[in-house]
């Protein structure tokens, strides 16, 4: 029986893995993060990337693939639902055919995802009610959260749902006329 072994060349060099980013990478839950990988072969040779530890429910990468190169972007959007923990290493491996596979890993750093920014505004006293608009950059889309009010900051009753699928929510607390002063919270359900 007759085997073959696989040596480098004394004048080929292996590929080199680059990221447009440095490792490590901090993104939030439901937030994107997305950076280049480049795989570059001085000798020309056609490179063959691989994507091994793969994040839970992430299967994106473009590539293309060009004479001695590979340059693709990888993209994802953890989030808690998918099993996400922190930090979570990507290792990228690269081989040319030639030489022994090398590699290189991006870390990423999953935070909690961002609190909501709301704004009151339109606020008009009417007939013992109180209407108002919320705006802001406040949960992410699909996320529903609930408007409270309370005379005393220590009790609060939901006045409202903030659906998370458009910029404005409008509202009415018809219980306003009830009490000299009124205090509003937005709070994720």
């Amino acid at each position: 029986m007759m085997g073959f072994r696989l040596f480098a060349r004394a004048d080929n060099t292996a590929p080199v893995i680059t990221f447009s980013v440095p490792s490590p990478q901090v993104v939030a839950i439901g937030s994107n993060l997305t950076f280049g990988v480049t795989v570059t072969d001085a000798d020309g040779d056609i490179p063959e990337l691989t994507i091994t530890n793969w994040p839970p429910g992430i299967r994106h990468f473009d590539a293309a693939v060009g004479s001695g190169s590979v340059t693709g972007s990888f993209t994802c959007i953890p989030s808690t639902a998918a099993g996400w923990t922190s930090p979570y290493s990507v290792l990228f491996v690269a081989s040319d055919g030639v030489n022994p596979p090398v590699s290189n890993i991006m870390t990423v750093v999953v935070t909690p995802a961002a609190a909501a920014v709301v704004t009151l505004t339109n606020g008009v006293w009417e007939s013992g009610q109180f209407h108002f608009e919320i705006r802001g950059a406040g949960p992410p889309k699909g996320t529903i959260g609930v408007v409270q009010a309370s005379t005393n900051l220590v009790n609060w009753e939901t006045v409202g749902i903030l659906g998370g699928e458009q910029p404005v929510d409008s509202f009415t607390d018809r219980a306003a006329a009830d009490s000299p002063w009124r205090f509003y919270r937005v709070r994720q359900k």
